[in-house]
């Protein structure tokens, strides 16, 4: 699928936030409260929304897990069947990478009720 920013795949294309977004729903996992002002929120900002959602954890491990990856500013990505589904810089397409290929993430999985 490929990627354009506030694109929510009923079009054919999609934003990161948005995948995440569906992989939530696919696992049945409550997803954060969206907020439009992330996409030109600082990291900052976003990590500290993610935190009112989920707990942050070292290393991302189960499908579901929200992750926030470095790129020109920042990313929404998720765990899946372990990796990491995210949009790819090179293609600007939706991708799949094993958990190890990416460094320097935030990661965050859902609190218990």
């Amino acid at each position: 699928m490929p990627y354009r920013l506030g694109a929510d795949g009923s079009t054919g294309e999609i934003d990161c936030i948005h995948l995440v977004y569906k992989v939530l729903d696919e696992l049945d996992i409550k997803t954060p409260n969206f907020k439009s002002e992330w996409y030109e929120a600082s990291t900052k900002a976003v990590l500290r929304e993610l935190l009112s959602w989920g707990d942050r954890v070292d290393r991302p491990t189960y499908d579901g897990e929200v992750i926030l990856i470095p790129q020109d500013r920042w990313a929404f990505a998720a765990v899946w069947n372990q990796g990491i589904l995210h949009i790819s810089k090179l293609t600007n397409k939706v991708a799949w990478c094993p958990l190890h290929a990416l460094s320097n993430v935030h990661c965050f999985r859902m609190k218990s009720s």
